[in-house]
């Protein structure tokens, strides 16, 4: 599996979960954890040590069980969820394979089929949950970085959608500081979104992350 792969595999979540009603929470959690899910797969240098890869793969179990969820909505059609769901659980078996490290038995258990209300209370706990993490502005200005090297191309929308728990406010002062330091490009779009692209597209991510 290739980063253009797993870039590939993240826009196109993005496009399945364009469906969803605009306003609602999964369709963000979705897209911050699949954010999350790349940032951990394409950098110069990857993590593979023991901690690391439980971690990616506990990121895709929580993944998988949105998809469960958003499913059962019938906002889009079941099969684009399944063949994301399909081609997420590739990646986590991958990883597991390589380093040799296994899920724990419990994780292997065959989770009884519950209710949609009792599936969307462990949605809801999780929510709440990511709400309450905090991101720091480099871990922020990272994830945005390794994003728009890949897809060239960032709305102010969409950036604050991968950070729904920041305010906009705090993204801008993000993206401002990325201007002043020559990383990004502003172009506005409209009255109210603006677009951010790479000035370098050629730097490497490490490069990248030491300019912050």
């Amino acid at each position: 599996m290739t980063k253009e792969y797993f870039v590939k595999l993240t826009i196109a979540l993005y496009k399945v979960t364009d469906l969803f009603p605009e306003n609602e929470p999964l369709r963000y959690q979705i897209r911050q954890k699949a954010v999350e899910i790349l940032s951990s797969l394409i950098g110069e240098n990857p993590k593979i040590d023991t901690s690391h890869i439980q971690e990616l793969s506990r990121n895709i179990e929580i993944l998988c069980r949105y998809f469960e969820v958003a499913q059962a909505q019938n906002w889009v059609d079941k099969k684009n969820l399944e063949v994301l769901e399909r081609e997420y659980r590739k990646i986590q078996k991958d990883c597991l394979a390589r380093e040799k490290v296994y899920p724990k038995a419990s994780s292997q258990k065959i989770v009884e089929k519950t209710s949609e209300t009792s599936r969307r209370g462990r949605i809801q706990e999780d929510s709440e949950g990511s709400k309450r993490e905090k991101t720091t502005p480099k871990e922020r200005k990272i994830k945005i970085l390794e994003l728009l090297k890949h897809k060239k191309t960032l709305t102010l929308s969409e950036i604050k959608n991968l950070f729904f728990q920041v305010s906009q406010r705090t993204i801008r002062r993000d993206m401002e500081d990325l201007i002043k330091k020559g990383i990004v490009a502003r172009k506005r779009i409209g009255q109210k979104d603006v677009r951010y692209t790479l000035i370098k597209t050629d730097i490497t991510t490490d490069r990248l992350r030491s300019m912050i």
